[in-house]
């Protein structure tokens, strides 16, 4: 968010945690104002502006057309069976020249409950394939990295991140 709103981007974030949200902008040593708008506490900055509450609740008209989503822990914070009404809601909020970048993490489900849960590339498919196409950029085994992780018992663990267009 940071390098973005530093290219000249105007960068919106959503974030259920108001620590979280106040943590960025104090660790970043940014200065903010506060705001409120259906239900949203905004943390606002020149360029960045982070809305603090459940994205279940954001509508659309709340913000500018949306070019590019950076999906950084949301969907593999997230069980299965939400998985599909928070796809249906990032789609209800982009234009459809959108660009996103969602990075998952892959690893057997039943030697971890998460989060982070384990969110599989065909998983993925099955979540935004109809309406989008999805490419793989990276993938990585990341697991002797880990130690949080190897410590509970993981056999492997992937980190990926994929480019999702219309």
């Amino acid at each position: 968010m940071i390098w973005l709103s530093q290219q000249g981007h105007k960068v919106i974030g959503i974030e259920i945690s108001e620590l979280a949200c106040r943590q960025f902008f104090e660790e970043h040593d940014i200065n903010y104002h506060l705001r409120t708008k259906g239900g949203f506490t905004i943390y606002e900055s020149e360029n960045i502006s982070l809305w603090q509450g459940d994205i279940f609740k954001m509508q659309g008209s709340y913000l500018p057309k949306i070019h590019s989503v950076y999906d950084r822990a949301a969907l593999v914070a997230l069980p299965f069976q939400k998985r599909i009404a928070y796809v249906n809601k990032i789609s209800a909020l982009i234009s459809s020249n959108v660009h996103i970048f969602l990075h998952s993490f892959e690893y057997d489900q039943e030697e971890m409950n998460g989060p982070p849960f384990s969110v599989t590339g065909d998983e993925i498919k099955a979540l935004y394939g109809e309406k989008f196409v999805i490419n793989c950029l990276k993938e990585k085994e990341i697991l002797s990295q880990n130690n949080k992780f190897r410590r509970k018992g993981l056999s492997y663990l992937k980190e990926k991140i994929y480019h999702i267009t219309c």
